[in-house]
């Protein structure tokens, strides 16, 4: 929008020449483009986990009538089970969707572990959780039904679950939390003014990233 030196306005326009004459130290104030973000946030288009990533959403899901939703994409298998979303189990009451050797997903609540052939390696997928009508689609195809619980305790971690710091490594471009219609969460991959990657809620207006000891990195700009 326009360049500052010393905290001050010096032009008003996106392109500003001028003689050099000596050191200088500008500031270029950015507008926010697409409007979802707050100023100095940049958005991209996904967010890519290495294999010890995951973030905390803040939030403890019901399980009775909650959907999640992930639009990821995995890479190759590598080892062990790779978590794609989940919390801690609590009493037996948990919600955990994974990976397993084979690119099957496993499916576990506290009545139900089920393992779906579903290959996700490479395949950009969507990946709905649907506790109130009890089902689990992959694309908008019905893979397999869910059962619904009560309340958990634990808070829904992506790329993980609350007590694991083994993740999948997969790109995430979006996922968003909903308890029956009411939007819980809705994130979005980008870079905080710190240069820090993770997801931003637009829902609660908070920035969250990465709650363990991996890595993650940004897709392009969007």
């Amino acid at each position: 929008m326009n360049w500052q030196e010393n905290g001050k306005n010096v032009y008003n326009a996106p392109e500003y020449t001028f003689e050099v004459t000596g050191d200088r130290n500008l500031t270029a104030i950015l507008e926010n483009v697409s409007g979802r973000l707050p100023l100095g946030y940049r958005e991209v288009e996904y967010i890519q986990s290495d294999n010890y990533c995951g973030i905390d959403t803040g939030y403890s899901p019901s399980l009775y009538d909650d959907k999640i939703i992930v639009d990821i994409m995995a890479e190759n298998y590598t080892s062990g089970d790779e978590y794609i979303f989940g919390n801690l189990l609590v009493s037996n009451r948990n919600i955990r969707l994974y990976r397993t050797s084979s690119d099957t997903i496993g499916v576990q609540t506290s009545s139900l572990t089920k393992s779906i052939s579903a290959d996700i390696s490479n395949v950009r997928a969507l990946i709905n959780w649907d506790s109130l009508a009890r089902d689990l689609r992959i694309n908008g195809e019905f893979v397999t039904s869910v059962s619904r619980v009560g309340y958990s305790g634990g808070r829904l971690y992506l790329f993980s679950h609350e007590a694991s710091n083994k993740s999948i490594k997969a790109k995430l471009y979006s996922a968003k939390v909903y308890n029956q219609d009411s939007l819980i969460r809705d994130f979005i991959p980008c870079i905080d003014p710190a240069n820090t990657i993770g997801l931003y809620d637009l829902v609660e207006g908070q920035f969250h990233q990465n709650a363990w000891s991996g890595m993650l990195t940004a897709g392009p700009a969007v």
